[in-house]
């Protein structure tokens, strides 16, 4: 009995340490919002997104084609819920068009499942009064992980749906 109680006693200790030391958590190595979305480089584009969302895995499959198409490197950042909502602050996406995920790349945003021409054209032409795309997860389309419609967000505040 004496050696059965030991190793759950060994057993309980590691898994306290372990816990402590943040091994097992969700976020472990992934950095703060802050510095990720100030280490978004020129020439970068970053999604940040949940891992809990699988239609954001079937859209990072497509987007990373049109921005890699555009010379720009594509990685992913899996943060929780209260990361990604500061990522969505900090990269200037209006509350009203906050959707399951937020890309980042040279000053734009394009957030939700924005059509794949319209990221094109933003890359593109790289506007100057635009903050970004912007599409609501109720107007996807899930035979193409697209939406119907999207918003181009300007500097201003102001948006007009396409």
């Amino acid at each position: 009995m004496r050696v059965r109680w030991g190793l759950v006693g060994a057993l309980a200790i590691a898994v306290i340490i372990a816990l402590a030391l943040g091994w097992g958590s969700p976020n472990r190595g992934v950095s703060t919002t802050t510095s990720t979305v100030s280490a978004v480089m020129p020439g970068e584009a970053v999604m940040f997104r949940t891992s809990t969302c699988g239609c954001c895995e079937e859209y990072e499959k497509l987007v990373a084609v049109v921005f890699e198409a555009h010379g720009y490197s594509f990685r992913v950042e899996v943060v929780d819920g209260e990361e990604l909502y500061s990522v969505k602050r900090m990269a200037g996406v209006p509350e009203a068009y906050m959707s399951c995920h937020t890309i980042t790349a040279d000053g734009y945003f394009v957030e939700g499942h924005v059509p794949l021409k319209a990221v094109k054209n933003l890359l593109e032409e790289r506007p100057a009064d635009v903050a970004g795309l912007a599409s609501l997860h109720s107007e996807l389309n899930k035979e193409t992980w697209q939406s119907y419609h999207y918003y181009v967000i300007y500097k201003d505040g102001s948006a007009t749906r396409v």
